[in-house]
């Protein structure tokens, strides 16, 4: 999920290389997107 305006919004992503806990998305969001993942305690950016 994005945040924009204050607000959640699903974005449809893809995916790149992954690397253990890491994963590249490569297309979907723009750079300095603020991001929720699942099962996060915390918002990431």
């Amino acid at each position: 999920m994005e945040v924009v305006n204050g607000r959640t919004t699903y974005r449809t992503v893809q995916t790149g290389p992954q690397d253990n806990d890491q994963i590249a998305i490569i297309d979907g969001l723009s750079p300095g997107s603020v991001i929720i993942r699942d099962g996060s305690r915390q918002p990431a950016d």
